[in-house]
């Protein structure tokens, strides 16, 4: 118990050191809560460590933290967060289109069919989709991204075009705003989209 404690604190620790949070908390409260956007509902997509799942449950009734490392579907003690290992089954019981469709640091880790699967349904069924990722449009920064996912998490990873993501955001209905962020030598980007 010890030792996942520790190790959630040095992740807590190095999440701040390479992620611009403060930027992203920022972002996040001026596009939607400081608009008072009618938001009922968030799905976490990669939830992990429920970091975000945590901060973005104060603004919503109910929020769904999806991750494959979750062992079964449950709520956890504030009865806000549920926890789902199944980004589809998660998806499909769903439908209140006041969904903020929440994904973090995770497009790139996930096969390109199931990013694909998981932004078509949300472009179909929901209102907002915030997507925060590494942008592959800054080789450098990329290339330094993968070698961090390769060693420290044995992972292979994909690029992830910004703009192609917002190409298709837009075709689809989607009103975007864009966001560049640089923290140490990753080139973070992130997408605010609203359906129109």
């Amino acid at each position: 118990m010890g030792f996942e404690r520790n190790l959630g604190r040095l992740r807590e620790t190095g999440r701040k050191l390479v992620l611009p949070v403060e930027r992203i908390k920022w972002v996040i409260t001026e596009e939607l809560w400081n608009q008072k956007k009618e938001i009922d509902t968030v799905i976490d997509v990669g939830a992990g460590t429920l970091y975000w799942s945590k901060w973005l449950s104060q603004y919503a009734k109910k929020t769904y933290a999806v991750d494959i490392v979750y062992e079964k579907s449950r709520l956890i003690k504030n009865g806000k967060i549920v926890l789902c290992n199944d980004i589809r089954e998660t998806m499909e019981s769903v439908k209140n289109a006041n969904t903020l469709v929440w994904a973090c640091d995770v497009l790139h880790h996930l096969d390109k069919d199931i990013s694909e699967e998981i932004i078509r349904q949300s472009m179909e069924n929901y209102h907002f989709i915030v997507i925060k990722d590494i942008n592959a449009c800054h080789k450098l920064g990329n290339f330094l991204n993968r070698l961090h996912d390769r060693i420290l998490n044995g992972e292979k990873i994909r690029d992830i075009d910004p703009y192609e993501l917002l190409q298709l955001l837009q075709k689809h209905g989607f009103k975007t705003r864009f966001f560049e962020m640089r923290k140490l030598w990753y080139p973070h980007f992130m997408i605010v989209a609203e359906r129109q």
